[in-house]
């Protein structure tokens, strides 16, 4: 009946008393009102339409602002209602960023600074690491990618504050998350108590195999608990804190966590703070053994993110050894002699002349693509990939293992001596290796098989084609497959074991290493995570691999994937250009696009 005083008493909250006669004074067609938690009103669904016809007499056009999730079908159908022969009503959702615009907003965001230039090597260098650290906490989904929780982890890792851009920040970024919702309602204590409460919420769902815990449930489950801890509130009012919070969401009469890093992150906690008990030291042993499965590789990724544990190092380096064992490592040397045969020649590389940017965002439109296409591969063929002892789920945990370990050791590098460090690098140099040669031997033993239909599918594509010419591209084209492998093993344990703070540590380990693989993955190791361009390295491996086709073109590779990234010296350029036989073409105007411009000149 007061909507008038209500809105503007709302107005006096946020504007000066001076401007609400101007207000006043305004249009009906003028003013806007924006309706913020519309979901949270206490009123049925009728009730919330009403209240927008009477907010639609004071004001011509009405922004409201809802959780998905809380905004049923009927509400939006029943506000439809209000805007009959004024105003359609349009319902948006603001969507997930994709890598490429997440990289826009970081760049952004670094260019607040004031002596921050798109053309150092130094500003690249912290887009990456920065871009690295948002896409290793969205994970598959961990933490949504909307705009506000990608600026969130942009606020956290600003320079200057107690955490920067480094790999360490990943378990307090998940913590910080957690801690925000809960301190805006609660004391430090009450945080502790919910804490532990919320993780032997997931550790009873992880016991189950569950994902959902019914009210009943919650209820015995919580009498438990402060019968044996006594510093519980009332069931009924903390509950219903929980759902407030929105760490706990109720959907079909069933209690879920909000979101997945929600569960992982208060799971790990659970198995951190009772990883001294003998039944916990078992499932984590149990979850190691499969990594294959998703939900396991997710809790001990979250948990090498919170604890430092010799345990959980201990498991997983034993993980990392059991997956191919007495297995065969690749070397990069005569285990590749049967494709320097197929194609030993390293021909001229052409190349498109562009800016920096536009490499970046082409080369980030194909990695949205391709994450489009391994979520579309991962629902079509879960079973297999969770299916034990299937070629796939053996590479999915091997990949998932390196991952693992790789978060542990950039983690706590001034935690980890020497010898660790060592161990380490060694497990997932080894799986590494060992994953490649699982598939280059695969190539091997099939090679005549992959030919054939090699020869089939592009005679298919190019009828007419002289066979000569069939012969060697299907013979390249079996040797390009291989290079993809070799380039994303190297890239994959670059980045999982790389960091700048860790440079020390390459350089005493990777220059006494004599195969072919480790020396490239020291080449990509100090392309992505040293900051200054190893020119002395790889002229070494160019003189080094001129007899081996094969490791030189993934050298190449390693470098013209820099070069699309970082800027470098023009001089230098045109160098790795001769050595490489790299030739840049510039991008030009199309024919057609030349014969408009000439006949508009005429």
């Amino acid at each position: 009946n007061n909507t008038q005083e209500e809105v503007e008493a709302c107005f006096l909250e946020s504007y000066q008393p001076s401007a609400l006669e101007p207000y006043r004074q305004l249009d009906r067609a003028n003013r806007v009102l924006i309706i913020d938690n519309y979901h949270r009103l206490k009123l049925s669904a009728r009730g919330k339409v009403d209240l927008l016809h009477k907010l639609r007499q004071h004001s011509f056009r009405l922004i409201v602002l809802a959780h998905d999730l809380e905004l049923t079908f009927q509400d939006l159908s029943e506000a439809g209602d209000v805007v009959t022969g004024e105003l359609p009503f349009v319902h948006y959702s603001i969507l997930p960023f994709s890598l490429l615009r997440r990289n826009r907003l970081v760049e952004k965001w670094l260019l607040l600074s004031d002596n921050a230039s798109h053309d150092t090597t130094q500003f690249v260098h912290n887009l990456e690491r920065l871009t690295r650290t948002i896409d290793t906490i969205v994970g598959k989904n961990f933490v949504p990618a909307h705009p506000a929780y990608v600026l969130a982890i942009l606020q956290a890792t600003e320079a200057g504050t107690e955490i920067d851009l480094h790999a360490s920040t990943h378990g307090y970024l998940y913590e910080l998350f957690i801690k925000a919702t809960i301190a805006r309602r609660t004391s430090a204590l009450a945080f502790n108590v919910l804490c532990a409460y919320l993780s032997h919420i997931a550790y009873w769902m992880f016991s189950r195999q569950r994902k959902d815990i019914t009210a009943i449930e919650l209820r015995v489950l919580h009498e438990e608990l402060h019968e044996k801890y006594e510093v519980l509130p009332d069931f009924d009012r903390q509950t219903r804190q929980l759902i407030e919070m929105q760490l706990i969401a109720n959907q079909n009469d069933l209690l879920v966590f909000r979101h997945p890093y929600i569960y992982y992150y208060f799971l790990a906690l659970f198995l951190r703070d009772h990883i001294s008990t003998q039944n916990v030291i078992n499932n984590i042993t149990a979850l190691a053994s499969k990594l294959y499965k998703e939900e396991n590789a997710n809790t001990l990724l979250f948990l090498a993110h919170l604890s430092k544990d010799q345990i959980i190092l201990e498991t997983l380096l034993a993980a990392a050894k059991s997956q191919y064992p007495g297995a065969v490592e690749a070397k990069l040397e005569e285990d590749v002699g049967f494709l320097n045969r197929l194609h030993g020649t390293v021909s001229k590389l052409r190349l498109p002349e562009r800016s920096l940017t536009e490499t970046r965002q082409e080369y980030l439109e194909s990695q949205d693509k391709a994450r489009e296409e391994e979520t579309e591969f991962d629902i079509q063929q879960k079973a297999e990939i969770e299916n034990e002892g299937s070629i796939l789920s053996r590479l999915n945990s091997a990949l998932k293992t390196i991952q693992i370990l790789g978060q542990f050791f950039k983690n706590f590098p001034a935690n980890l001596d020497r010898t660790q460090k060592d161990r380490i690098i060694a497990a997932c140099s080894t799986l590494g290796r060992q994953t490649l040669a699982d598939f280059l031997g695969l190539i091997e033993r099939n090679e005549i098989g992959l030919l054939e239909e090699m020869l089939f599918l592009i005679s298919r594509k190019k009828p007419g084609i002289d066979p000569t010419k069939l012969r060697t591209r299907a013979a390249i084209t079996v040797v390009a497959l291989c290079e993809l492998g070799a380039v994303g093993v190297i890239l994959r344990l670059s980045y999982a074991i790389g960091s700048n703070e860790l440079s020390a540590t390459y350089d005493r380990i990777f220059p006494s290493h004599s195969d072919a693989i480790m020396r490239l993955l020291y080449v990509s190791l100090q392309l992505d995570h040293y900051n200054h361009f190893p020119e002395g390295l790889i002229d070494h491996e160019i003189r080094a691999l001129n007899k081996n086709p094969f490791a030189f073109r993934i050298l190449r590779s390693l470098v013209t994937r820099h070069l699309a990234i970082f800027p470098v010296d023009f001089r230098l350029k045109q160098r790795l250009s001769n050595l490489f036989d790299l030739d840049f073409q510039k991008v030009s105007i199309l024919r057609n696009e030349l014969k408009l411009l000439k006949d508009k000149k005429t």
